[in-house]
């Protein structure tokens, strides 16, 4: 259209008006061809700007051929323009009608899409957090399970060990503690006698001539002295806390807790009377037996002074024995 008002300078108006009528029937029928076009190709609005493009171009198009004598219109030129701009000004408005129609839905469409994918995203937040407590629950029960276990068998074992250490710690032959019972129990009775201030008295025992019974009656008659001994002596112990030890082939000792030398004594005496007044019956026949005892006393203040007071009790047996056997020394 600029290059035909140019022309208008340099042509006849008549040739210039022609070739614009041209023009325009031509743009007209594009348009119209393509708003068509795209209505069948299914854009819903392209259907309304045909609608309103067309009422202007048209009327547009007659205003001009009635303007050159072409065709005759019962309207004014000026009248038809401002019907075809009053009915496309209409489409125009209905048009964005539509389009906030559309994008209100659209918009209302993409909330509602997001708040699914919220719910969905919750719903998968809950499901994993379920997961993750059921999953977390159950290790908490095989925690707790693993844990039971081992202490069932932390406890077992604890008890399996107390009595392999009562078993290690036991003469098999007489059935009472061994030596190694009897150094524990001397270590922790010192200990306490020195806490609690009280006399700690150890009587160490042994069997007269027990070479001489063992070579008469042999091993089996020597046993059946020892257990005979053991027995007897385990009788005549009332207390729990005394304890009665085998710490050598024929030699005893006893741990006397809280017990001053004149209460050992009388024990030990007791022991050496009952000794010699119950023979051991052996295969039919009747051994006589005698013991000697050292006994020491003392309140004990060191780890030391325990180990001294087995001496001392031992040197206290040596004494017996010189002296002839069958005594208690002190």
């Amino acid at each position: 259209f600029g290059l035909g008002a140019l022309a208008s300078f340099l042509v006849p108006y008549s040739l210039v008006i022609k070739v614009y009528l041209v023009a325009l029937c031509l743009t007209v029928l594009f348009t119209i061809s393509l708003g068509v076009w795209m209505s069948v190709k299914g854009v819903i609005i392209a259907r309304y700007f045909t609608i309103a493009w067309a009422s202007l171009l048209v009327s547009g198009l007659a205003a001009s051929l009635d303007n050159v004598n072409l065709i005759d219109i019962p309207l004014s030129s000026n009248n038809l323009l401002i019907i075809g701009g009053a009915v496309e000004t209409l489409m125009l408005a209905f048009i964005l009608a539509i389009s906030y129609s559309h994008s209100r839905d659209d918009l209302i469409e993409a909330q509602q899409f997001a708040l699914d994918k919220e719910i969905q995203a919750n719903n998968a937040k809950e499901d994993l957090l379920a997961v993750q407590q059921r999953y977390q629950d159950d290790l908490e029960y095989k925690v707790q399970e693993r844990t039971l276990e081992l202490e069932i068998t932390l406890r077992e074992l604890s008890e399996v060990n107390e009595e392999l250490e009562r078993l290690t710690g036991v003469d098999p032959l007489t059935g009472i503690n061994n030596r190694r019972h009897f150094d524990k129990r001397l270590k922790s009775e010192g200990r306490r006698s020195r806490r609690e201030q009280t006399p700690l008295s150890l009587i160490i025992i042994d069997v007269d001539h027990f070479k001489t019974v063992n070579d008469k009656f042999g091993h089996a008659g020597g046993d059946a002295c020892l257990m005979h001994v053991s027995s007897l002596f385990k009788q005549l112990l009332h207390r729990p806390t005394d304890d009665l030890c085998r710490i050598g082939g024929e030699e005893f000792a006893i741990i006397l807790p809280n017990t001053n030398s004149e209460g050992a004594c009388h024990v030990a005496e007791l022991l050496r009377q009952s000794t010699e007044q119950k023979p051991v019956d052996f295969e039919g026949q009747q051994i006589a037996l005698t013991i000697s005892a050292g006994v020491a006393t003392a309140v004990i203040e060191s780890e030391e002074h325990a180990l001294a007071l087995f001496r001392d009790a031992d040197e206290k047996l040596y004494a017996a024995k010189d002296a002839g056997r069958n005594r208690v020394s002190h």
